[in-house]
């Protein structure tokens, strides 16, 4: 018989579209939070970001410049006029602003995140389903055969002690099997509790029990 492929596991964002979006929005947003701190934690050290001189010189640069036309012509230099205090406040306050949005998006999104998540973990366990229920239906028709070899195994050996027979230096003692499987007093084991719970799961029957007990 050809051996089973291994039950393939999809992810949480694999099985829902809602929870990848959530994800891939939250991990887009954290991002760009974490880049606006970096910045206001630059212009605050007074490391003022390229793009803000660029702006600032644009206009009041070329406006200076203007002013000199008159007097120098086509000879007005051009050059670079730095940011006022009110042009780093203004930019810090666009910044502030821009993070307390961000923030705000991924508190909205954190509180979906948990739902999706449980809604998203419904859905991989649907898909598994299947293939789970399966394996607890194998592994209580697997058991029960080893349950009564083990038992006949075990009344084997209780028959030999019976009629003092000094079996125990002649014959194999697999006593791991005796923790795994019970003693021979033993009525209800793990394995015996496994299989009650199958049957009244509705994965096996009693019947199928018994006939592979049997087999």
């Amino acid at each position: 018989m050809a051996k089973s492929k291994p039950l393939q596991i999809p992810s949480l964002t694999e099985a829902s579209s809602e929870y990848s979006a959530i994800i891939n929005r939250l991990r887009e947003l954290e991002a760009r939070r974490a880049e606006i701190e970096r910045e206001i934690h630059k212009v605050q050290r007074g490391r003022i970001p390229a793009g803000m001189i660029d702006h600032a010189s644009r206009g009041r640069g070329e406006r200076a410049a203007a002013l000199l036309g008159d007097v120098l012509g086509a000879d007005a230099p051009s050059f670079e006029v730095q940011p006022s205090a009110a042009d780093i406040a203004e930019h810090l306050d666009k910044l502030r602003i821009e993070f307390a949005d961000v923030d705000a998006a991924i508190a909205i999104l954190k509180a979906k995140q948990s739902p999706a998540h449980t809604e998203a973990s419904r859905l991989v366990c649907e898909i598994v389903r299947p293939g789970y229920e399966a394996a607890i239906r194998r592994t209580a028709l697997a058991l029960a055969p080893a349950l009564a070899a083990h038992r006949e195994m075990l009344r084997i050996t209780g028959e030999l002690s019976d009629g003092d027979v000094r079996w125990v230096s002649h014959l194999a003692q697999p006593t791991s099997l005796r923790r795994a499987l019970g003693e021979p007093w033993d009525r209800d084991t793990a394995a015996d509790r496994f299989i009650q719970e199958a049957i009244a799961s509705g994965f096996v029957t009693d019947k199928e029990i018994e006939e592979a007990s049997n087999g």
